[in-house]
Order: structure tokens, then C-alpha cells, then sequence
């Protein structure tokens, strides 16, 4: 049993002021706040999850260890003879709400090996810590930090930053004084912000992330912050799921943390007790959970479409000849993909989907010789193709396309043509009363010179956003209205930012408009700004960083508001969706949990709203990937992005 030995001096120790203004006044009790898990799936090794090891200090003080599913049973690493071989050890952990740090210790040692006491006895309970009073007024510690894994910007110099130990274990209220932090020294977090790693410092039976949440009630007799008793956290944007004994993790049960309460029972010693009330609890720590996979042959590339909540069309190019073929599939439950009809065409260098008529398919490709062709396809009952109709336009060297949202959708392309500038042309299938279709293109209108296109749809008006590296090498993001008939495109006002890359996304919010770019550094940012409905693109109003990239698609969720999905390439080659909370208008940009998969390349995405027997409907993202060994996968990803 992975426990702490005593009640950490931080669990009741915790609290927060905002510099010099008055407590009441900017912290007002919230014990209804939701929070991040803080953790995410990434960083964790395939089949392993967050399992709560005991309760054993109260229903909400919680002990969580990782465990993993060897096959047949579950394990918490290959031995208890160096904390190395313990699966917590070393794992990142992540701001779980944004805040100040009021209480901090970064560099106590770590106990020598798991079950051998502390070094030195000068060491609080809770060890390396980071207590972080919310902006809603609740304190959440974190104990037994790894030593030294704490940025020193988040714990100041008198808080272990230049000692290792504290010059008084001295407690006052509800503080141990040496890890206090003023109000006006406070360091500011951001959720999802990097605070450390999984040690096992302080008086700690072995590596272990120990958390708990206690409201702000008001000041102590020293003018210090109070707390009040533990509560049970409320976790949101992940996965829960109450595993019996021996249970295999791959069974059916998850259920998505909204919010509701995740506590337990104290009577309940460990992680496998047998009662029906302890079995033990466990946390996916992401937004999407891996569903079905499905497999096809070798290609190049290709895009990814949904056409229902059941259905789903994939185009590719062949890696052999370059061949363009399209091939339904059927969503069956969760846990499946069915291949349906598949057809094929001519040789083409890209493709896009988009459905701008019900029960018909519009693929935009870029021909061998350059030349943009739209192809209609009838999409049959059965999930097979009948080709209905085509039409040509111009040469184009970079491609993209959506659909837009209103009642009567259009498709509407983002090209480079011949010249180098952008074009933007919209397009619609006409079916007949007869039963026959064709393409037909609407409206048109050009910019400037551009070298990487995307676009999406707009949500707060008809029309859609367009992103581009202009001829500076900079990012800009260019609205379009789009008339009813689809003959006019009315350009609104543009948002610019530095330089980018040329792998470029974007995608609406409900009242603005997120980008998601390689940066010049060569790692992925989300800049968000607001957008008006009248078509125009407002003031930028927040910034988020992660690692390294080389694709990137961008997505909004039906039910997920206006929170994020980033499905990247990242710097290891690996498929990886993240997540990022935002506000409508692009404010309070966070980023979530993530997820990853194996190796892949020539990334498409799509989401759709899926309705479940007896549960209520959640999003599901399909990602469409070239594996390692060049053939095509299908992954789809129930995701819980919905703002409790």
C-alpha cells in the first residue's frame, strides 16, 4: 500500500491572498470548482492509468499510484528495490488549476528507496510540495515532489530553491512557516503548467502523487490564510472507471469525469480491496479515450471525413501508383470499424472531403498535373460510391477546404494558384429533381501571395476563416462572409502574428477564432483571438505553448464548446491529440490532458456528435494516420471536452 505515514502538514496547510488586496474580496469560497487531473495519458506507458492506492487520511486526501495492465494482472513496476523501478517515479505532473503558489519545497532529498525513511528529519511530511490556492478560492497541494524536478521560478529562493533544508519545521495556523510565501511573492500557474515530477520525498512509504483540496474560509490570528476540511475534488476533461480485483482494463464502464465528486470511502486499506464499494478507482488523465482501430492498405496520404454519427469516408492516395480512392466505413458501437464500398480514380498529388449536400461527397484534388478537380460522389445506403459528377479549375500548388455551417452549406476551398496568391472559391452540389447531380462552382475572390493555406469553418457568422503564411513568412488569419447563394465572399478584418511554419490549422471558436501553428522554434502554438459576427476579426486575446510538431489538424468538438482538440505529429513521430480549455471569445487559453499513439505520418482528423444506448451523446474523433510501415489507420477517440 502506497500511503503517507502521518496527516501531511499540507493538507490542512494551505492557503491563499493575492498581493496586498484584501482576501474576501478576490477569493470568494468555491467548493463546486472543477479541476484538471494533473497528469496526462502521454506521458504515461500504453495499458497504464492513475489508480487510487488509499484513502487512508479521509474520504478526499487521496493517494494515487500508476499501475499497468501486464496481460493478465495489474503491476506497479518490476520491484520495490530502488524508486526507479516504481512506475510513478519521475512521471511530469501539471498545474491542476490556474493560481498562486503560496507553499513550496523543491529540493528536500528523496527517501533513498521505497520504504526506507527520510534521510534527515528536518523534512516536512509532505516533503517537496507545491500548495496552489485557485483562482476560485480553493487550496490544492501536491506532496512528495521528486527532488529538484520543481521549475525554481514557481518555489523562490527561500523555499527550497538554495537549501536543501528548511531552517524551521515551526507550524502557525494551518502554515509551516519556512514554505510560506507572502502575497506578494506569490508565483502565478497556469493549468496545465509544468510544477514538478512524481518523487518520494518527505515521509512517504514510496513514489506516489499525493493531492487533496481544501477551501479558503478566511484568515487566521497571524493574518495568514485558513482552511477548512479536506474535500473531494471534482475532476473534469478525463476518464473514471471502478475496476474490480484482477479486472482487465480493456472492459467496457468508463465513464467521463464532469465534475462530480471523487472521493472514497476510508474503510477501503487498498487498491484491490475485494468490497463492492472499494473497487479501485481509476484515472485516464486526458480528454480522449482509444476506442477501435481499423487497417488498410499502403499509401501516401489522404483526409478523413464524417458524413453521420455512424459513418465515416476516408481518401488516399495509393503508394504505388497515386491512385485516388475513397472507401466508406461504418462505426459499429465503440469498439468497431467496418470497411463498407470502396472507388477509385485517377492519379492525384492531394485530396480534401467535404460534404456540402446530404448523401453526397465532394472530393477537391490536386491532379498530377497540377489541376484542381472536384469529384461528386453519391454515397449509397450500403456505404459504396457512385461518381456523379466533376469540374476543373485552375493549377494550385497548396490545397484546403470545409464546410460551412449555415443551413444551405457550401464547400469552400483555399487554394495557392498558379501565381502564388490565395484563392478561396466556393462550391455546392446541385441534385436535380430528376435524381441528377453535378458540381457547381459559386463564388470566388483572390489575396496576396501565400504559402500554406487552411480553413474552417466561422460559427458566429456564415462564412469561414481562412489561414495563411503570407509572402513575410507570417501567420495571418482572413475571415470571409459568404452569401446565402454563395456568389459573394466579403472579406472582414484580418488578425496577424509572427512567423510560422507551414504546417498551419485553424478553427472557430463560438465567438472568435483559434490557429494552431508550428512556430518558428518549431513547436506547436494556439493563438486565439475574437471574432465578431458581422465578420471580423477582433483583438488576440491569449497564447499557448507545447512541444515540437511537424503536422497539425485543429478541431472544435460539437458538445466540447468552444475547448480545443490539437491532433499533431509531434517531435518523436508519434500521433498525440491535445487538449485546450478556452473561453468563447479566446480568453483563459489552458491546455488539457493529452493522449498519444505510435508512430505516423500525413495526419487528417474529423469529429462528430455519436449517441450511445443509455448514455447520453459525446463527441468522437476519428484520426486517419500512414503508419510506420506506410499503411492507412483509423483510430476513433470518445472525448470528453464538455465544460461541466
Amino acid at each position: 500500500m502506497m500511503k503517507s505515514r502521518s496527516v501531511s502538514p499540507i493538507r490542512k496547510s494551505l492557503l491563499l491572498a493575492t498581493a496586498g488586496l484584501a482576501f474576501a474580496t478576490l477569493h470568494p469560497v468555491s467548493a463546486q470548482e472543477t479541476i484538471m487531473f494533473p497528469s496526462r495519458s502521454s506521458d504515461l506507458a500504453n495499458d497504464s492509468y492513475w489508480t487510487v492506492s488509499e484513502f487512508g487520511e479521509g474520504c478526499c486526501t487521496i493517494d494515487f499510484n500508476i499501475r499497468r495492465w501486464d496481460g493478465d494482472s495489474w503491476n506497479k513496476g518490476a520491484g520495490s528495490a530502488a524508486n526507479n523501478q516504481d512506475y510513478d517515479w519521475n512521471t511530469p505532473l501539471y498545474a491542476p488549476a490556474n493560481g498562486v503558489i503560496a507553499s513550496c519545497w523543491r529540493n528536500f532529498p528523496d527517501d533513498p528507496q521505497p520504504g526506507v525513511n527520510p534521510p534527515n528529519n528536518a523534512i516536512f511530511t509532505g516533503g517537496n510540495h507545491a500548495v496552489i490556492i485557485t483562482d476560485q478560492g480553493n487550496a490544492i497541494s501536491i506532496a512528495h515532489i521528486k527532488s529538484g524536478s520543481m521549475p525554481a521560478n514557481l518555489c523562490p529562493p527561500d523555499n527550497g530553491n538554495g537549501q536543501n533544508y528548511p531552517s524551521t519545521l515551526t507550524k502557525e495556523g494551518a502554515w509551516r512557516i519556512a514554505a510560506y510565501i507572502q502575497p506578494e511573492d506569490r508565483p502565478r500557474v497556469t493549468e496545465g503548467d509544468f510544477i514538478g515530477r512524481a518523487g518520494n520525498s518527505g515521509n512517504s512509504s514510496g513514489p506516489h502523487l499525493h493531492m487533496s483540496l481544501s477551501p479558503v474560509t478566511g484568515t487566521d490570528s497571524k493574518g495568514r490564510e485558513a482552511l477548512g476540511s479536506s474535500e473531494a475534488m471534482r475532476f473534469r476533461n478525463a476518464w473514471g472507471h471502478r475496476f474490480e480485483a484482477g479486472q482487465q482494463h480493456t472492459s467496457d464502464g468508463w465513464y467521463r469525469l464532469r465534475g462530480g465528486e471523487f472521493s472514497g470511502n476510508p474503510d477501503c486499506a487498498t487498491w484491490q480491496a475485494n468490497s463492492p464499494d472499494c473497487g479501485f478507482k481509476t484515472v485516464h488523465p486526458s480528454p480522449y479515450l482509444r476506442r477501435a482501430d481499423a487497417e488498410a492498405g499502403a499509401i501516401k496520404g489522404g483526409d478523413t471525413l464524417f458524413i453521420s454519427g455512424n459513418r465515416a469516408v476516408t481518401a488516399t492516395i495509393a503508394a504505388n501508383d497515386d491512385t485516388l480512392k475513397l472507401i466508406g466505413w461504418d462505426l459499429v458501437g465503440v469498439n468497431a470499424i467496418v470497411r463498407k464500398g470502396d472507388i477509385t480514380a485517377g492519379a492525384i498529388k492531394d485530396v480534401k472531403l467535404s460534404e456540402p449536400t446530404d448523401g453526397y461527397v465532394l472530393a477537391a484534388v490536386r491532379q498530377s498535373n497540377d489541376l484542381l478537380k472536384m469529384i461528386a460522389y453519391r454515397v449509397t445506403v450500403t456505404g459504396g460510391f457512385q461518381r456523379v459528377h466533376d469540374l476543373s479549375a485552375g493549377k494550385i500548388s497548396a490545397l484546403s477546404m470545409a464546410t460551412t455551417g449555415s443551413g444551405d452549406k457550401k464547400a469552400v476551398t483555399a487554394v495557392r494558384d498558379q501565381a502564388g496568391n490565395l484563392k478561396v472559391i466556393a462550391w455546392d452540389i446541385d441534385v436535380a429533381n430528376d435524381g441528377t447531380a453535378k458540381v457547381v462552382r459559386l463564388g470566388d475572390t483572390s489575396a496576396g501571395p501565400v504559402s500554406a493555406v487552411s480553413i474552417a469553418r466561422a460559427r458566429n457568422f456564415d462564412g469561414i476563416f481562412v489561414g495563411v503564411r503570407d509572402s513575410a513568412g507570417d501567420l495571418k488569419v482572413i475571415p470571409y462572409k459568404i452569401s446565402a447563394d454563395g456568389k459573394t465572399l466579403t472579406r472582414g478584418d484580418a488578425a496577424q502574428a509572427g512567423a510560422v511554419g507551414s504546417a498551419i490549422a485553424v478553427a472557430p471558436l463560438a465567438k472568435g477564432v483559434a490557429a494552431a501553428v508550428r512556430d518558428s522554434d518549431g513547436n506547436l502554438r494556439v493563438i486565439t483571438w475574437s471574432a465578431n459576427s458581422n465578420g471580423d476579426i477582433g483583438a488576440r486575446r491569449d497564447t499557448g505553448l507545447a512541444g515540437g510538431v511537424s503536422e497539425i489538424s485543429l478541431l472544435t468538438a460539437p458538445h466540447g464548446g468552444s475547448n480545443l482538440t490539437t491532433v499533431v505529429r509531434n517531435a518523436e513521430g508519434d500521433l498525440m491529440l491535445i487538449g485546450w480549455a478556452v473561453n468563447d471569445t479566446g480568453t483563459n487559453l489552458r491546455r488539457l490532458g493529452s493522449s498519444k499513439a505510435g508512430k505516423a505520418s500525413r495526419i487528417s482528423a474529423d469529429v462528430v456528435s455519436r449517441s450511445y444506448p443509455g448514455l447520453d451523446p459525446r463527441d468522437m474523433i476519428l484520426t486517419g494516420v500512414k503508419t510506420a510501415s506506410g499503411d492507412l489507420k483509423l483510430i476513433t477517440w470518445d472525448t470528453n471536452l464538455v465544460n461541466p
